[in-house]
């Protein structure tokens, strides 16, 4: 499959006459999420949309709902937006005194967390919880309005936080909020973006919603995510000189390498067997001869995981993410190119550690 950021239209530029149309319009389209800006009248000046709208959304979709909390006391909202149907909760580090407490709420409420930070917040604010964070979601206006101009002077802490996360081997996304468009999308995925939230661009496009994701996905083929000094992949002594055919490197150091990658992926819980993917239980692989066949074809490598993720995440971010991440860590750790990346996705209802 092939490798992309995700992108998630925001309903804030919605036409909310005809919500459910246009949301599915932009599933249609390819969205990977869908955005909800829940602004409270206090800590950004509008009201927006509340708990009534998440509801609404989760029975007109199956796509990850991505909720935005831009409120004071957002500590005491959790469980009511979890319960809404949120499979993603942000909350801003501006507003949550016990940040740390905060995402881990979330967690225990089944949803992925978020951690939200300002234009004017600097990095170091929220670097000793990205561990906590399955989202690192990165503010590129001042929150509250759609419409905004993109604030380029935030790329360098968008990098910042980038490094930072592969230091940390954290397997958090970065999230760009805000004057996201075929132009500036580009340069926030060159600075370490996996997530582009654009509410404007998509919603309010002259030939519609599809073009508009669509002009989305085309400007991500402008750059390739950056790679990081930080990050190193061991290969547990594979040997890296065996030949096979015109490429001289062990399919099983290849395959080392891709498993460490997509297990650190987002939603993914493990790797299955081949040999038992279709009748899966709860088997999970911790040896990556039995997760991933690596295949050469001339001077190029084709790579199938067979992945299990959580049940009910969305299978196409998954695969993305997964195929985006494998072919990125590979090529970069052994100059090898990738020519194909297949990812195998099936649900697990029950954690394997339960």
């Amino acid at each position: 499959m092939a490798s992309q950021p995700l992108i998630a239209p925001s309903i804030l530029s919605a036409d909310f006459a005809r919500l459910g149309e246009q949301i599915a319009e932009a599933e249609q389209a390819g969205a990977d999420w869908i955005h909800i800006d829940v602004m409270d009248g206090h800590f950004v000046p509008p009201i927006t949309m509340g708990q009534v709208v998440v509801e609404a959304c989760r029975r007109i979709t199956e796509l990850p709902l991505d909720v935005h909390l831009m409120v004071e006391n957002p500590d005491a909202m959790l469980q009511s937006f979890a319960d809404a149907g949120a499979d993603h909760i942000h909350v801003h580090i501006e507003a949550s005194p016990n940040i740390h407490r905060s995402l881990e709420r979330i967690r225990e409420l089944g949803c992925k967390a978020g951690v939200a930070i300002n234009p004017g917040t600097p990095a170091e604010a929220i670097e000793p919880v990205l561990n906590l964070a399955d989202m690192v979601l990165v503010m590129t206006v001042n929150p509250g309005y759609s419409g905004q101009a993109f604030l380029h002077e935030v790329m360098p802490k968008v990098s910042e936080l980038h490094e930072a996360i592969v230091a940390g081997k954290s397997s958090a996304l970065i999230e760009i909020d805000g004057g996201v468009d075929a132009e500036t999308l580009p340069a926030a995925l060159e600075a370490g973006g996996r997530v582009f939230v654009a509410a404007s661009a998509v919603y309010h496009h002259p030939q519609g919603v599809a073009a508009g994701i669509q002009a989305l996905r085309s400007a991500s083929l402008k750059t390739r995510p950056p790679a990081s000094r930080n990050h190193q992949v061991t290969t547990n002594n594979a040997p890296l000189r065996e030949p096979h055919g015109s490429i001289h490197i062990a399919p099983r150091a290849i395959a080392t390498i891709a498993y460490q990658a997509a297990v650190e992926s987002y939603g993914v819980v493990g790797l299955a067997s081949k040999s038992v993917f279709d009748g899966l239980t709860n088997f999970i692989v911790k040896d990556p001869t039995h997760g991933i066949e690596v295949h050469y074809e001339s001077d190029a490598i084709l790579i199938d995981l067979y992945v299990i993720i959580e049940y009910g995440t969305n299978i196409k971010a998954v695969a993305d993410s997964v195929a985006s991440t494998v072919r990125f860590h590979v090529e970069k750790a052994l100059g090898l190119p990738i020519k194909e990346v297949n990812v195998h996705v099936q649900g697990l209802r029950v954690s394997p550690t339960e």
